[in-house]
């Protein structure tokens, strides 16, 4: 064996000599904390007594309530509804006004969008169209751009089928 090797092997072994020392010491630590917060070492496992059986409470629940609570919480509840009703239909009178004529464009619009028009002006939806396909023709373009460069700058006299490949699946 060579000294390389030899000398290898001995501080391989004094680390784990020194690794072993150190566990050693870190559990007799880890005893002595665990000795000072509970009194022992050892972890004793609880006693449980098992459980036989379990008996359901009796609950009496009548299928219609009748008394004096009944009638009060009657009276609360129409009164709370009532309220209620009272506060929508102000506040729908006051933010959502409708008058028949409203009512009448309201019902014509939705008709003519049911009927298979979008809503949107025919010149407004043109342009919307006209302005998509231009970003996609020029990003087509780009693409396409990119693409002859790189064959390009391989240096083909020719372009290759790889080539038109390329280009016709990005068309």
């Amino acid at each position: 064996m060579t000294i390389s090797v030899d000398m290898s092997r001995q501080i391989i072994d004094r680390a784990w000599a020194k690794a072993e020392a150190s566990a050693a010491a870190l559990d007799t630590r880890l005893d002595a904390a665990q000795t000072a917060v509970s009194g022992s070492t050892s972890m004793g496992g609880a006693t449980v007594d098992p459980i036989t059986s379990i008996a359901a409470p009796s609950v009496l629940i009548p299928l219609e309530a009748a008394g004096p609570d009944l009638v009060i919480f009657d009276q609360y509840n129409t009164a709370i509804f009532n309220k209620m009703v009272a506060a929508l239909s102000g506040y729908l009178t006051d933010y959502f006004p409708m008058s028949d004529a409203t009512a009448g464009a309201t019902e014509a619009w939705l008709q003519a969008a049911m009927a298979g028009g979008t809503g949107v002006n025919t010149g407004v939806e043109q342009q919307i169209f006209e302005r998509e396909r231009s970003r996609i023709t020029a990003e087509m373009n780009r693409a396409i751009d990119d693409v002859e460069s790189t064959w390009s700058a391989k240096r083909f006299p020719m372009p290759p089928g790889a080539l038109a490949a390329q280009v016709l699946r990005i068309q």
